[in-house]
């Protein structure tokens, strides 16, 4: 009789199990004491108070500690990998492990089926306990089957995705002790790369925004970042972390790197178990992509730094010598590489990266000149930077965008201006964000950063417009219907107030609007005197409260606003006056050049320094205090007002010109 050989081979999967086994119990004890666990306590109170599937996410919200649970998510499955192939990275148990009667490819599949199965018995039963506690008790406060099946296909998936990195990674390298560190390096490759290039394309090319870049696109590059942003917002698939696409090309990539990794352990030589890189081909392109991302960061890090094309090139050299050599002593395993040899090659490879690097934003001059034609836009916007454009997205709050033909005209003529006038290592103290909506649906973004004059009259042109206005004061855009509230809120002593009633709301929106449409330009980027807030409590058409309220300062100039404060006898307990200053100090603004251009920083630079300013306590000289400017670079005098003697951290920093300064500050500095 024929004998026949099964081919599951249990006493591998034994000793797989006594191997690693402690990982899968880690992995089912962690997901316990955070998922099922603190459901059983808090089912034993009175139940909950708030639908946490609604409010916070289901089990990926903090009541389940998705952050914690992500950290063994990550972790563990990599471990599992690296303690159940380190017999490759062993001379001794790799020659053992291949002298057994059983093919290379058997060998491969008993020891992945073994990972595979350890990593998911833990996340299944823990799926199991969460299913039969819905069946016998009312949990949908808590979570919804849906939102559970989905927990286990994100943790399923990630899991084996990790492991399946980690084996091919262990089929690549014959050291343990770098194995999970390639394993997270190979993970996080693609959204670090997109990061150090983003920051590069900063520097050199004219309007691209590396921020920008990243925001939108670096968390979907690599299941890690994809997992840490997650953002549990709401119950239901479509506000879940790591979306459905997500999850497909996840298990399409672990499938790649089996086949990936089946290919390269049937042919690995058993003599390169302590080698860092058993692929002898793989060697060169190691040591080059080495040398390339150290001579990219070490570009960043002085070009950022200093500012300068030169500084940048030094960086490249350093980095990139640092990098071939770090990774040629990984290779040797000695530090002993200093030779001829060593020289030559290392100046192929570093001169090679910078050369890379240095033709890479030559592909990109047709970027830093496109400006769309006219015709072609349907609306623009334009801020000071990226974060208020990213803050109406993010809270739903209508876009102020331009849509006439004269306001696109001059958001055209300012780009036309910064693309001219602007340089990518310049960086200056204004920021221009611009944004694009053309009639293909496409977008086209730019971010600037410039100090230079001639900006300024083509910006002139564009805040100038009504719709350029609404860009600087979205309340303009508000109808009285919208309003159900106003919030005063004093800068000085004086209390919070709220004002409900529509003639109220619309005698105050009403004044404030004509203030704001009389504003000259100076006026609007440098305005004068002390103010306060004034929070606008608005709802969507839908009925909903928008997330974040509209809010604006009111300044002493606003005549027609404070007109109607002191009608409704509301002025003084609002605005600032003399009597909500304790104390005021006057600086004369420093002759010798400092760094620092805002008069706060000056005036924390003074501070350090010691310098004797001019102390005044008298409300009659106060008084004229009151009407300085804010945000100049450049003046005569700095002013500190002090709402509070014992606390001189509360404070406003105003500045003034000879011409404008009172009298008596002129009299006391000459």
């Amino acid at each position: 009789m024929h004998s026949k050989t099964s081919l599951f081979n249990k006493e591998i999967f034994k000793q797989d199990f006594r191997a690693v086994g402690w990982v899968s119990i880690i992995y089912f004890l962690g997901l316990f004491f955070l998922v099922p666990l603190p459901l059983f306590m808090d089912l034993n109170t009175a139940g909950p108070l708030t639908s946490a599937v609604e409010s916070d996410g289901g089990l990926f919200g903090p009541m389940f500690a998705f952050e914690l649970q992500a950290v063994f998510l990550l972790i563990l499955p990599v471990l599992m990998a690296v303690f159940l192939f380190r017999y490759l990275q062993t001379k001794d148990a790799s020659d053992f492990a291949h002298s057994l009667p059983i093919s290379r490819g058997r060998l491969l599949h008993h020891h992945l089926l073994s990972g595979v199965v350890l990593l998911l018995i833990p996340i299944l039963v823990n799926y199991f306990i969460l299913v039969v506690t819905a069946s016998m008790m009312d949990v949908s406060g808590y979570f919804t089957m849906g939102n559970a099946a989905y927990w286990l296909a994100i943790f399923s998936v990630v899991s084996i995705l990790l492991f399946m990195t980690g084996v091919f990674v262990g089929t690549l390298t014959g050291l343990s002790a770098v194995h999970a560190v390639i394993t997270y390096i190979l993970l996080l490759f693609p959204a670090g790369m997109y990061l150090l290039f983003s920051y590069y394309l900063d520097m050199t090319i004219n309007g691209f925004s590396g921020v920008i870049a990243q925001e939108e696109t670096i968390h979907y590059l690599s299941p890690i970042t994809d997992v840490l942003t997650a953002d549990a917002s709401g119950g239901d698939i479509s506000y879940l972390p790591l979306s459905q696409v997500s999850l497909w090309l996840y298990a399409a990539a672990a499938v790649v790197f089996y086949g990936l990794s089946y290919f390269i352990y049937q042919r690995r030589a058993l003599e390169t178990a302590t080698k860092a890189v058993t692929v002898s081909a793989l060697q060169p392109v190691f040591k080059f992509g080495v040398t390339f991302c150290t001579a990219l960061l070490g570009g960043m890090y002085f070009g950022l730094s200093l500012a300068s094309y030169g500084w940048m090139v030094f960086g490249w050299v350093l980095g990139g010598t640092f990098g071939y050599t770090a990774a040629l002593m990984l290779l040797e395993k000695t530090w002993r590489v200093g030779n001829i040899r060593f020289i030559k090659n290392g100046l192929v490879y570093t001169v090679g990266a910078g050369a890379a690097l240095a033709l890479l934003p030559l592909c990109w001059q047709g970027y830093e000149s496109y400006i769309p034609d006219h015709q072609d836009v349907v609306k623009a916007y334009i801020s000071e930077g990226y974060g208020e454009y990213e803050q109406y997205q993010r809270d739903g709050t209508p876009i102020p965008y331009i849509t006439s033909g004269e306001g696109i005209e001059s958001v055209l003529n300012v780009h036309e201006a910064l693309v001219e006038y602007s340089d990518p290592m310049e960086k200056g103290e204004d920021y221009f964000f611009i944004n694009y909506e053309l009639e293909n649906g496409r977008k086209v973004q730019r971010q600037y950063q410039t100090d230079d004059p001639r900006i300024e009259a083509a910006r002139q042109v564009v805040y100038e417009t009504e719709e350029g206005r609404t860009l600087q004061y979205p309340v303009l855009t508000l109808d009285d219907e919208q309003v159900k509230s106003i919030d005063l809120q004093p800068n000085g002593q004086g209390s919070p107030q709220t004002i409900t009633g529509a003639e109220k709301i619309s005698g105050l929106l009403m004044a404030l609007k004509e203030d704001l449409r009389s504003q000259s330009y100076e006026e609007m980027v440098h305005p004068t005197g002390m103010y306060s807030w004034l929070s606008f409590r608005v709802e969507s058409e839908t009925g909903d409260r928008l997330p974040n309220p509209f809010e604006t300062m009111v300044y002493e100039g606003y005549e027609k606003t404070t007109s109607w404060l002191k009608k409704e006898g509301l002025y003084k307990e609002f605005m600032v006056g003399p009597e909500d200053i304790a104390q005021a100090e006057v600086f004369e603004w420093p002759d010798e050049p400092l760094s620092e251009e805002y008069p706060r920083l000056i005036y924390n630079r003074l501070l350090e320094q010691d310098v004797e300013p001019l102390a005044v306590e008298s409300d009659d000289k106060i008084a004229p205090l009151l009407h300085g400017s804010h945000d100049q670079d450049e003046g005569a005098y700095i002013v500190a007002l002090y709402y509070d003697d014992s606390n001189k951290e509360h404070n406003e920093i105003l500045t003034f010109s000879k011409e404008n300064a009172p009298d008596f500050i002129r009299q006391h500095f000459e």
